[in-house]
């Protein structure tokens, strides 16, 4: 028989067909086995929260169509305030989490950034969302165990998935401005990550479903949102809540100061250039 036809006259199509059903059913099947080993490390370390950091005027259009990438909105043709600059195109279409805490260094610095341009409305107020842990493996995530987008590190999607990623996030002893990190020194929970700056990457979108709770950082700020904002028909507020402690550094920031590890960089190549104090660019 030709490799034309199968049995019965078939055309070719036909067999082309069956073996894209078949890659995709491998395909699935893969990717069962991956949500199932990413649920056991959530489920064993205990990890309970996620969180997401946001505009306030965003939270109707999040409530109605979810938590989405920029690539999704443009598609959507939806006007949302986005938090920064992306510092590559690559992640443009996925969206940024945060697991048990979120990175004080990045909110401080978007905060400092609007005030100096004068956004100082209640709609500009950073919170947070709180989503539920089962979007680590009933979404599509990639995992990054230090700060994948702080412009130090290339981004390497290649070993960012899967179970064993994830697990990356938690390891002991990895690279800090303060030397080899301990855990034990800062008695980190099991769900707390080991870096203040890893990070969670969703592709495409977060459904509303998957929102637990929606923090400000003080009552005050939901007071003011509440007389400020003209649409919030979507918002349900008996989940709006505020606590001020989710906005502050972690215990052990002292050891992911990177200011200190930038002075540490500029001291030392100081010295071997005989005091010239020379500029610099770290790569992982």
């Amino acid at each position: 028989m030709s490799e034309e036809t199968i049995s019965h006259g078939q055309p070719s199509q036909d067999m082309e067909r069956w073996r894209e059903a078949g890659r995709r059913g491998r395909e699935l099947i893969e990717a069962k086995h991956r949500a199932a080993s990413i649920k056991k490390v959530v489920q064993d370390r205990g990890i309970k929260k996620l969180y997401h950091l946001t505009q306030a005027r965003n939270l109707d259009s999040i409530f109605e169509h979810g938590i989405l990438s920029r690539n999704e909105l443009a598609r959507r043709k939806i006007d949302a305030a986005v938090n920064s600059r992306l510092c590559c195109q690559e992640l443009a279409d996925t969206v940024s989490v945060y697991i048990s805490g979120v990175n004080f260094e990045v909110l401080h610095t978007l905060e400092q950034h609007k005030r100096e341009r004068g956004e100082t409305s209640p709609g500009d107020t950073f919170v947070l969302l709180e989503l539920d842990p089962s979007v680590l493996y009933e979404l599509n995530c990639s995992f990054f165990p230090t700060g994948a987008v702080g412009g130090l590190f290339r981004i390497k999607w290649e070993t960012s998935y899967g179970a064993r990623a994830l697990e990356s996030m938690f390891e002991d002893g990895r690279p800090s401005p303060g030397g080899g990190y301990s855990r034990t020194k800062w008695d980190l929970k099991p769900w707390e990550v080991s870096d203040p700056n890893a990070e969670v990457f969703v592709f495409g979108a977060i459904p509303p479903r998957y929102i637990m709770r929606v923090f400000f950082k003080s009552e005050e700020q939901i007071d003011e949102y509440r007389s400020w904002v003209g649409d919030d028909r979507h918002i349900p507020y008996q989940i709006v809540s505020h606590e001020a402690a989710l906005f502050e550094r972690r215990r052990d920031w002292i050891d992911w100061d990177i200011s200190s590890m930038y002075a540490a960089v500029r001291k030392e190549r100081a010295a071997r250039r005989g005091g010239k104090n020379g500029g610099f660019r770290l790569v992982d």
